[in-house]
């Protein structure tokens, strides 16, 4: 963990009427946080927003599973190692799909005439799409959240089918 302590409302601390609120909002509910997810696994702030903080965790989880595995789940389907590492490869990357689709499901133009860049769906590269949108820019917009949701599909259908086989 990089950060111990990171406000996510920010004062100018250096005034002291603000001092109570960084104590009562910051220090007391960061707290409170820690003490949540040491006791029950999630903090009332997951609870905002499961399927982030599920898209968030699971995927780590998975890739502690691939690098720490001993074995693979047997069956018809499953005939080595390095086939259930490529589906545990594919649930990860649905998950990271899952992420990506959040990010932007609640994503809007501004007024001003900035340049927007959206992190890469496809191959590492960033997409810059300017306001107003041109038609090839809801396009490729269009194709690469299609893509993420396939991807996000496959992975969910292979977490579900091998739901049970998720353990070391």
């Amino acid at each position: 963990m990089k950060y111990i302590f990171k406000p996510e409302i920010s004062y100018n601390w250096r005034r002291p009427e603000n001092w109570l609120r960084i104590i009562k909002y910051d220090i007391i509910d960061y707290t409170k946080c820690l003490w949540q997810r040491a006791f029950r696994g999630y903090s009332h702030r997951n609870i905002w927003s499961i399927d982030y903080y599920l898209t968030k965790i699971i995927p780590l989880m998975i890739k502690q599973l691939k690098e720490d595995t001993h074995g693979y789940p047997g069956g018809e389907d499953i005939n080595s190692l390095e086939e259930w590492q490529k589906i545990l490869d594919k649930m990860i990357l649905g998950f990271e799909a899952a992420k990506r689709i959040q990010e932007t499901k609640n994503w809007v133009e501004n007024d001003n005439n900035e340049m927007y860049t959206i992190p890469s769906k496809d191959g590492g590269r960033e997409i810059k799409f300017t306001n107003p949108w041109s038609d090839e820019q809801v396009k490729e917009f269009k194709r690469l959240d299609d893509l993420d949701f396939e991807t996000f599909n496959e992975g969910m259908e292979l977490f579900g089918k091998y739901f049970f086989n998720l353990w070391n």
